[in-house]
């Protein structure tokens, strides 16, 4: 979550060009700081589809010490096929509109935020993915005494990375917003790029190292490893067309640049 959230805000910061970022600053009532405090919080939270039943039962230790602390949830086997119908981005894209419709805000506003979420790897999931889903809780929360605990983990780590990320404090004046389908897009696609980079093991090693860095040095490294370009963007010109024309060119002595006269329209020849 944090080294995806770190991601992006080196993206946003460093990589994303100017026009995109108002594409996504122009539909948020705070502008371009919205956009990028949307940006990293979206990017921090794509994962929370993780953390459920569906997705936590598939390594045997992992799981088992999860059970432990109260979090129940079949094997693998047990669940069946009906797991594969559970992939994490459409569940956290699940978890995420539940999450803000509890803070009121109303399903078509919630899904414009959350399909980013649901198609963190590449395809938003298909309005018939959702039906199967919200029937089939168990693959969300396991029933019975633990289905509390599994929504107060989720609803943990999403007021969490609110909280530590700024969209805390910007989830009313958002309430009411309907991302366009554009700016839906262009959210996932950075989303994407944050996580791509983030779960780099050759940026981000997934064994610890001889010598400890912080978290810092991490993202520090890990940025300069990818070795993205910054965004073009143009330079402000203050010469005439004539003297670009001549410096472009190498040209000496009198030459200059000249409009060509258009030339007028041709009359149809009369008939006859």
């Amino acid at each position: 979550m944090a080294d995806s959230a770190a991601m992006a805000e080196r993206l946003w910061d460093q990589w994303v060009p100017l026009n995109v970022r108002a594409l996504i600053a122009e539909s948020l009532p705070g502008g371009d700081a919205d956009a990028r405090v949307l940006v990293v919080w979206l990017s921090a939270i794509h994962d929370i589809g993780k953390a459920t039943p569906a997705f936590a039962c598939q390594v045997d230790q992992l799981a088992s010490r999860m059970r432990d602390e109260g979090l129940d949830m079949p094997t693998a086997d047990g669940f069946g096929d009906s797991r594969k119908r559970a992939p994490h981005g459409l569940a956290g894209q699940v978890i995420l509109e539940e999450w803000l419709e509890r803070q009121e805000w109303s399903p078509r506003s919630a899904m414009s935020f959350a399909v980013a979420v649901g198609g963190h790897h590449g395809v938003p999931p298909a309005h018939d993915a959702f039906p199967f889903l919200h029937q089939h809780t168990e693959l969300l929360r396991t029933p019975g005494d633990s289905k509390r605990l599994w929504q107060s983990v989720q609803t943990e780590l999403l007021d969490a990375c609110a909280a530590a990320y700024g969209a805390q404090d910007r989830l009313d004046q958002w309430r009411t917003v309907k991302l366009p389908q554009p700016v839906q897009v262009v959210l996932g696609a950075l989303v994407i790029m944050a996580d791509w980079i983030a779960s780099n093991s050759e940026l981000f090693l997934l064994l610890p190292e001889e010598q400890r860095r912080s978290d810092a040095d991490r993202i520090e490294s890990a940025w300069r490893g990818i070795d993205l370009p910054s965004p073009w963007s143009p330079h402000e010109v203050t010469a005439s067309a004539s003297e670009l024309f001549t410096s472009r060119f190498a040209l000496a002595g009198p030459a200059r640049s000249r409009k060509k006269p258009c030339a007028s329209p041709m009359r149809p020849r009369p008939q006859g």
